[in-house]
């Protein structure tokens, strides 16, 4: 599952939904179909931020009314395969690429400087998460549904909120995002990785708070 660089008129063929959000922000959507939503993304300004917001929330509400009436075990493959799955994949990319933007762009004024350490000790702790979810909450979830896993079920909403926090100190740290302009090919496809990781954690959070823990 890819969101973030596939054309926009395909994005709208699979979720149609986005539509009415993206003509909030564009005279005409005809002529932004061809863009990705990072090369949307990249031609709002002082709208971007709220955009964005929005984007995260229709798919979400999108993925939602997909698992709702899903079996459980259902849910959980689908949340393993399409989320854990792909941020298992994506942050090493991650963290190599924000190493070479620091080194090789270090005497640039808005150079993300200590991006990829925070990235390590995000990696670090959501692969955790991921793994604790998978052993320790997912099985017995199955089995028995929340009882008595309301300790487990906290700790769980807790760490939600923690990624969150930090995916937001993240988007401080660079600019929302947003390279500078003109820059080379190494930063724009940096930020263009995390803003596909952190679309994709957004709606896995939000999913699994609402589809798996109200069970």
């Amino acid at each position: 599952m890819n969101l973030m660089s596939i054309p926009i008129s395909e994005l709208l063929y699979s979720f149609p939904e986005l539509e009415v959000t993206l003509e909030k922000y564009t005279r005409s959507l005809h002529s932004v179909k061809s863009l990705n939503l990072h090369q949307f993304f990249s031609t709002l300004d002082t709208q971007l931020s709220t955009c964005k917001s929005e984007i995260k929330q229709v798919f979400t509400d999108v993925f939602y009314s997909r698992y709702k009436e899903l079996p459980i075990e259902q849910k959980i493959h689908l949340i393993v395969s399409q989320f854990h799955s792909q941020h298992r994949e994506l942050l090493p990319v991650i963290i190599n690429n924000a190493r070479e933007v620091e080194y090789k762009y270090a005497e640039h004024p808005a150079c993300p400087i200590g991006l990829s350490r925070i990235l390590s000790d995000f990696s670090d702790d959501l692969c955790g998460h991921m793994d604790q979810e998978e052993h320790f909450l997912f099985p017995p979830l199955l089995a028995r549904g929340e009882e008595g896993l309301f300790p487990i079920i906290a700790v769980t909403h807790h760490s939600h909120d923690r990624h969150m926090h930090v995916m937001a100190d993240i988007e401080e740290l660079t600019n929302d995002l947003v390279a500078p302009e003109g820059i080379g090919a190494p930063w724009v496809t940096l930020y263009e990785q995390l803003n596909e990781l952190f679309l994709q954690l957004y709606i896995h959070i939000l999913l699994e708070n609402t589809l798996l823990f109200d069970e």
